[in-house]
């Protein structure tokens, strides 16, 4: 179960850092790059979540599984509601003009 639920959280937070770093190198990039840039990371994030879910499935038993589906998908959701967070703070204290 422990297993479970921490690989679930590892596997939230590794995709988690590859979206982070394609979306700062897409920023940094020349407006032409920046499909180059973000196709192939998206496509790493999927083939991440897909590999560590198929070898989640190979290596946990029927409810270790379950408890790296759910708790992958509340780091997801801790993730959105963090951000929505973010958002609710930053529209009550909005940025002065310079």
């Amino acid at each position: 179960m422990i297993i479970g639920i921490l690989s679930g959280i590892i596997l939230g937070a590794i995709e988690r850092f590859i979206l982070n770093a394609t979306a700062d190198k897409a920023k940094k990039a020349d407006p032409s790059d920046v499909s180059r840039i973000l196709y192939p990371g998206a496509a790493l994030r999927i083939v991440t979540v897909i590999a560590g879910l198929i070898a989640g499935a190979f290596v946990l038993d029927t409810a270790g599984f379950a408890w790296l589906v759910v708790s992958y998908a509340l780091t997801h959701l801790a993730t959105v509601l963090a951000g929505l967070w973010g958002m609710r703070i930053r529209s009550k204290n909005p940025r002065e003009q310079q």
